[in-house]
């Protein structure tokens, strides 16, 4: 049987509990989970410089997705396909996409309301 870890994080542009910004902490939680598809929910931030290729970077998997303030994005292991963007109203987000995983398509939605 294959395994497919998935991870979903709402990083709330990369702020702590005490309002400090720490990108390479969000990147520590999953880098340590080691998941094969991650779903970001409130990537970016107008504080913290940075873009969704550079976090991809330091977790070492492959970005989708926009990257600009309050975005819903993927990292991923593997290829997406079929990306599309929806405005929910109010400031909701959703980000969908397909992932072809051992001759199955599965259809992804990574929304924040």
């Amino acid at each position: 049987m294959a395994t497919f870890r998935l991870m979903s994080y709402q990083v709330n542009g990369f702020r702590t509990c005490s309002g400090e910004t720490k990108p390479a902490l969000a990147a520590g939680v999953i880098v340590s989970q080691r998941p094969d598809l991650v779903m970001l929910q409130q990537f970016g931030s107008p504080i913290v410089a940075g873009t969704l290729q550079e976090f991809s970077s330091r977790v070492g998997l492959q970005p989708f997705g926009p990257d600009d303030e309050g975005a819903c994005s993927f990292l991923s292991r593997f290829p997406l396909h079929n990306l599309q963007e929806f405005a929910l109203g109010y400031g909701g987000r959703c980000v969908r996409a397909d992932l072809d995983f051992k001759n199955e398509r599965v259809h992804l939605f990574n929304l924040c309301l």
